[in-house]
């Protein structure tokens, strides 16, 4: 059994420790024969303390996934950046909540429609249905 000592780094790269060669470097049938199942599963979820802080896909809310993998600026496809925040600004009707994730950019238009005619307070003008919420 190797006892040199080899770095093992977490997810983040932030925080490694030192342990023996043949916790990393052995096959699976060698590793179950000389480790615990405790010790095995000590090593394969090791992560260090430090917070994310990066901003999620909104640019707005913070990531704050303890040793994140995702580093600033690459890709993420397991999606934790991704901002799941509902937005719930005034849409531009002044009447309904956006009720998309947190997002960059404008809400989309509201999707409220009434059914009923629109008739002006003079009563010479009447809008037929379908009329979209702010008109």
């Amino acid at each position: 059994m190797c006892q040199a000592t080899v770095t093992y780094t977490c997810v983040c790269g932030k925080d490694s420790k030192k342990v023996p060669c043949y916790m990393l470097n052995y096959p699976q049938h060698l590793k179950d024969q000389l480790m615990t199942n405790e010790e095995q599963t000590e090593l394969e979820t090791f992560k260090c303390k430090k917070v994310c802080n990066n901003l999620k896909s909104c640019n707005k809310h913070k990531c704050k996934e303890t040793c994140c993998p995702i580093k600033r600026g690459h890709a993420d496809p397991s999606g934790l950046h991704l901002c799941l925040k509902v937005c719930n600004k005034t849409l531009s009707c002044g009447k309904h909540q956006c009720n998309s994730f947190c997002h960059l950019g404008f809400c989309k238009p509201c999707k409220t429609i009434s059914n009923q005619p629109l008739l002006c307070p003079c009563g010479t003008a009447k809008i037929e249905p379908p009329i979209p919420c702010g008109t």
